[in-house]
């Protein structure tokens, strides 16, 4: 799937950036990327986009259900993947916050300072 074939997708089904966003479970620059041939869509989220369009043109009330698990799943990784940057960047601020504190510890000769 290309990024001409992302955009026709959209229109088709009269969707929004945001609309197709929240059918992967993506965000809106991720879509635009997309379209604009700047980031590679992944292959989960082209089968959501597939079982989109199956769904509206064959509804089953097997495949709809099967598409809300396969969309709750793509957005449980995302905030997976999200959790684990902020877990990264808080360890990096305890680090870097150690760092300060000892080297102000040193400038001071262990004298306490007020905050």
């Amino acid at each position: 799937m290309n990024r001409l074939d992302i955009k026709e997708f959209r229109k088709k089904y009269n969707l929004t950036q945001e609309g197709l966003a929240n059918i992967v479970g993506t965000t809106i620059r991720a879509v635009q990327g997309w379209e604009q041939g700047q980031r590679k869509i992944s292959q989960s989220a082209i089968k959501l986009i597939e079982n989109y369009e199956n769904n509206v043109l064959n509804p089953d009330i097997t495949d709809v259900a099967l598409y809300d698990v396969q969309l709750i799943e793509e957005k449980l990784k995302n905030a997976n993947k999200r959790i684990k940057i902020l877990e990264d960047l808080n360890e990096s601020y305890k680090l870097e916050i150690n760092d300060l504190k000892n080297e102000l510890s040193k400038f001071t000769k262990g004298k306490t300072i007020r905050k």
